[in-house]
């Protein structure tokens, strides 16, 4: 520690242990939807894993500017996941010397037919990074919804980032298999059916032996 008149002084190690977490970032490595985009930039920076605000077109994403129409971003799992949080990076204007951190957006969730909101996060702290905790939802898709007009007050008519992270329980559960049969079977083909408890990918093996 130093004070105010420079003396300093080096205290004692302390060691400690961080808590574990099981938590994934189901986003990673999935292009998003999204509404529109500023001409230059792409998707890809929001779920690469790479935070870097002030990189431009290269680490972040934006929107197309609008003051009528919202904008938004969709993470489409494929399959249902098990969700508990959301955390975004914003970007930061160089132009402006400002993180563009908006006024209002809605964390948003898939019911099969539309969106439902999770939890709206108003007026965050103007920041890097807003991470929002809620209740865990299942869904096959999370939409981060941005009102028209609702972004920075010194900017409001986009929605710039750098990174978007969702997390969830990883499912490393394996899938069960039942009800497997041969039908129509004859000296040229055969009919294998089976059934899954969830959504999954299946190969077949065949041949003369069981190995």
């Amino acid at each position: 520690s130093r004070d105010a008149a420079g003396n300093e002084r080096i205290g004692s190690d302390y060691t400690f242990t961080t808590t574990a977490d099981s938590s994934v970032d189901l986003a990673r490595g999935i292009i998003p939807t999204v509404d529109d985009t500023y001409p230059g930039y792409t998707v890809t920076p929001t779920t690469d894993g790479i935070i870097d605000p002030d990189g431009g077109t290269a680490t972040t994403w934006a929107s197309n500017e609008s003051s009528t129409l919202p904008h938004w971003v969709v993470i489409d799992f494929g399959v249902d996941q098990k969700i508990r949080n959301v955390t975004v990076a914003w970007a930061w204007n160089i132009y402006q010397s400002r993180w563009m951190t908006p006024r209002e957006y809605h964390i948003q969730r898939w019911d099969g037919s539309t969106y439902q909101d999770v939890i709206t996060v108003s007026n965050p702290t103007i920041d890097s990074l807003t991470t929002t905790n809620f209740a865990e939802v299942t869904t096959s898709r999370i939409r981060v919804y941005q009102p028209a007009n609702m972004g920075p007050i010194y900017y409001p008519t986009v929605i710039w980032l750098t990174e978007l992270e969702i997390y969830g329980q990883a499912d490393n559960t394996v899938p069960s298999i039942s009800g497997i049969q041969a039908s129509g079977i004859t000296r040229h083909q055969a009919t294998i059916s089976w059934n899954t408890n969830e959504p999954a990918t299946t190969m077949i093996e065949y041949g003369l032996t069981t190995n």
